[in-house]
């Protein structure tokens, strides 16, 4: 799903890079021909992990040394997963160029950064651009020479996460010509300093999380990340002292890290919400076509509507390509294909099909066992344009392959009051383009993803009631470049992730938004998970996305995550683990 990872190492220290990233030099020379840094007569090198290009590093282990991020031009992320860095003549973490600095910590990681007394920039994390930390982690960073952490004209956010600042002086100190502001979102930051002030920054805005200033014989310790005891450092409820500290008396304090890491929606990318088909209408006098042993193969070529009933074990309707204003009334209809689709739309074809009886659309193996050559129920072909409405019932049942797929540029609508239900091997219903569901009730369960969208999956229309979509028996729930959801119900049972939006292009917006409708996920994996963004702006989701390991994967985004504040969004990780 993600682009593959190469690997670096050096020491007992492992570096993750995502291929999309610049190249590193972590050895005896970094990238500018600089020896690496001695400590003291011949003791313990001191390295430099050297990030010349903006992208996604992932650092575990452990390192004596500084991971210095020096791009020149835009954005880096660092990912510590257990990661424990310890500076010796410089900052753990050094960032001197970039647009912005990311540091995320990995779902109930512990990490640590410290420095030494040798340091000669004074703090364990120097950074002179705009820096955030989130992530459902811990981290300990120990300030020996000075402070915890340092900024020069820049702006510092805390969005999620633990974190506890030991340093000689001041523990957050924001420096510079124009020093900058301290943001807290989210998260429970715990400073102890040794000199007054803990915290220097010339202001300081707070809409949640907890910023607290401890005594030296009031050190809180984040030991609630350490294995075996994950004790709500995310998880999107509790922040907590560690174990040993704890008053029986005392309530947890709140700490949600399921708190915006931004004060405004991202930008939310429309896909289809009608389509040439859907405006077509019934036409005088159909054509009636029954199905029976006389008549196994349907063949339409000429615009108009047909109406269409019977049984049949081993046909098809095919409408060719190109031909535009076709109207399909299935009334009782009971239709097999073993070898192919049993509805099959051409190329550029511009079809409504209108459910008004009961109908059973089934792809089928043939008798030697070989898989139809669709590998779907309903296939629409590059190119065209299929609107499925109507007030009857239509079960669809692919034994092999998918139950509606659409081809490349093609659009999908499925709106009215009918009842659907699908059952597919592969995926329920899967398109290259878009797919819209406005209306009707949708149920699927299929083998691999319920719903599938290369381009833009959209449930609902702003300001309609919105259909009652359920999946369940799935590996992903809906799956696409862009997920909207505007308004209906959305239930999805997922064996991997519930809701996902996948970044399939460098040049795309990748993000999940909701602006209406109610949401129900329970998934093994991400509960809502995002290459891009994540937009919560209305309706309700209830998730339950803990794993066997009892850990809490509600919401999972590699961008910006924004939560209104009216958005009711219940992650369900109020139950503890043992």
């Amino acid at each position: 799903m993600k682009n593959f990872w190469g690997r670096l190492s050096a020491a007992a220290f492992a570096l993750l890079l995502l291929l999309t990233a610049g190249t590193l030099c972590f050895a005896d020379e970094d990238s500018t021909g600089q020896q690496p840094a001695q400590k003291g007569n011949g003791a313990a090198e001191s390295q430099r992990l050297m990030i010349r290009e903006p992208g996604t590093y992932t650092l575990t282990g452990s390192m004596k040394g500084t991971v210095y991020v020096d791009p020149g031009k835009g954005d880096v992320k660092l990912i510590l997963d257990n990661a424990d860095i310890e500076g010796i003549t410089e900052p753990a973490i050094m960032a001197v160029s970039g647009d912005s600095l990311t540091v995320e910590l990995t779902e109930c990681s512990y990490n640590r950064v410290a420095d030494t007394g040798s340091n000669t920039e004074d703090a364990a994390i120097l950074s002179r651009v705009d820096t955030t930390f989130r992530g459902c982690g811990c981290l300990q960073t120990e300030g020996n020479k000075r402070f915890g952490i340092r900024t020069e004209d820049a702006d510092l956010t805390f969005a999620c996460g633990k974190y506890l600042f030991l340093s000689k002086e001041t523990g957050l100190f924001m420096d510079g010509k124009k020093a900058g502001t301290l943001h807290l979102t989210g998260g429970c930051v715990f400073v102890n300093s040794e000199k007054d002030p803990a915290v220097a920054a010339e202001s300081v805005e707070k809409t949640a999380g907890m910023l607290e200033e401890t005594e030296k014989t009031d050190v809180r310790k984040i030991e609630c990340c350490r294995e075996g005891d994950c004790l709500g450092c995310c998880c999107g409820k509790k922040c907590r002292k560690s174990a040993a500290e704890e008053d029986d008396d005392d309530e947890d304090e709140e700490c949600d890290c399921r708190e915006s890491t931004v004060d405004h929606p991202g930008p939310i990318v429309k896909g289809t919400v009608s389509n040439a088909a859907s405006e077509l209408e019934e036409g005088e006098n159909p054509v009636t076509i029954v199905f029976g042993e006389d008549k196994q193969q349907v063949s339409v070529s000429e615009p108009g509507t047909y109406h269409i009933s019977g049984t049949c074990g081993n046909g098809s309707i095919t409408v060719m390509k190109d031909t535009k204003g076709v109207v399909l009334i299935l009334g009782d209809l009971d239709l097999t294909n073993q070898s192919g689709a049993a509805l099959k739309i051409g190329n550029s074809a511009v079809v409504k099909i209108i459910i008004s009886g009961n109908v059973s659309l089934t792809e089928a193996a043939s008798a030697d066992g070989n898989e139809s050559a669709d590998k779907a129920v309903i296939k629409g072909e590059a190119g065209s344009e299929i609107c499925i409405t109507g007030d009857g019932t239509l079960t669809i049942d692919g034994k092999t392959g998918d139950g509606i797929n659409m081809g490349e540029d093609a659009s999908l609508v499925i709106d009215g009051t009918m009842d659907m239900t699908i059952q597919a091997a592969d995926d329920g219903i899967r398109s290259e383009q878009d797919i819209a569901i406005t209306d009707g009730n949708v149920a699927v369960e299929a083998g691999v993803h319920g719903i599938y969208a290369d381009g833009v999956v959209t449930i609902g229309e702003e300001n309609g009631n919105g259909p009652d979509v359920q999946i369940s028996g799935s590996t992903d729930g809906i799956q696409g470049t862009v997920v909207n959801i505007e308004s209906g119900t959305v239930t999805v049972d997922a064996a991997e992730d519930g809701i996902e939006a996948e970044k399939m292009a460098d040049d795309t917006e990748v993000s999940v938004n909701m602006t209406g409708g109610t949401v129900q996920i329970q998934s093994g994996d991400k509960g809502i998970d995002s290459d891009g963004n994540i937009n919560l702006i209305g309706g309700t989701a209830v998730i339950d996305s803990k794993g066997d390991d009892g850990s809490c994967n509600c919401i999972d985004a590699d961008g910006d995550l924004y939560i209104a504040d009216e958005y009711a969004l219940d992650c369900g990780c109020e139950k503890e683990t043992d």
